[in-house]
């Protein structure tokens, strides 16, 4: 039995109702966690001196930076109900935030097998419509791609942007800050857009010959390249400095000229 006013057992039971009704489990966590620091009224001292103790084993072993001090500093001899339920709270922030970014990781994740099986078909349906016989176009190519092709290689970009996007998703620790996740999941949301392009890019320096690589036009080479092109972006940005290397030598060449 409680041993508080009515006022705050009425309180509790109505946290722990909201509990058990939550919709999700993260929710219903939350209300319960609530219903458990407003419970720390109900302790005796020597109840309080025992919950101070577990607290600050689980923050040493589970916070780190200004949460772990600010919990060493709040837990102090003799315990106040009112530091503890304080410290508690920051430690429950803290996993808040771990089974946010786990729950924005997953949906990440979801995302990215989402973008992945849409740019699969459609190449798959730009191969069975656009091209005869509708094979993948992996032998010899003519010179000047057709609209069709230049779809294709930009497909096969995206596709190699969301690979990466996918596998540096999984990858992500829970740990992160949630500001560092948010930013991270908005700049990662146009690779696969980047990849597309870059793909183009690059397959434009190689018509150029600006790569050293003796294509013969195969398509098989092209198309993964593009991908490659779509995965590590430096393929893309590498094709526009030499560009501007090449522009910069002729307009040396043409002032020496004159």
């Amino acid at each position: 039995m409680m041993k508080t006013d009515e006022d705050t057992r009425t309180s509790w039971e109505n946290l722990l109702k909201m509990a058990e009704e939550a919709l999700t489990i993260n929710e219903g966590y939350h209300f319960f966690k609530s219903a458990y620091r407003l419970g720390l009224k109900a302790l005796d001292q020597n109840q309080l001196e025992a919950e101070a103790r577990s607290l600050h084993n689980e923050a040493e072993e589970k916070l780190s930076s200004w949460r772990k001090k600010t919990v060493s500093e709040l837990i102090t001899h003799p315990v106040k109900m009112e530091n503890l339920a304080e410290a508690r709270k920051i430690l429950d922030e803290h996993f808040d935030n771990r089974y946010f970014t786990n729950d924005l990781i997953k949906r990440q994740i979801f995302c990215w097998f989402f973008y992945f099986t849409v740019v699969l078909l459609a190449i798959f349906f730009l191969i069975l419509f656009g091209f005869p016989n509708s094979r993948l176009p992996l032998g010899k190519i003519e010179q000047h791609a057709s609209i069709n092709m230049l779809l294709l290689i930009f497909l096969f970009g995206a596709l190699g942007g969301t690979i990466f996007s996918f596998l540096s998703t999984t990858q992500k620790s829970a740990s992160a800050r949630i500001i560092d996740q948010l930013l991270t999941w908005y700049v990662t949301l146009i690779r696969p857009l980047w990849g597309g392009v870059g793909a183009l890019v690059v397959y434009l320096g190689l018509q150029a010959g600006i790569f050293q690589v003796n294509l013969e036009h195969e398509g098989a080479l092209v198309l993964s390249i593009s991908i490659a092109a779509g995965y590590a972006e430096r393929l893309a940005t590498g094709a526009l400095e030499n560009v501007a290397t090449l522009i910069s030598k002729d307009k040396a060449k043409t002032n020496t000229g004159k």
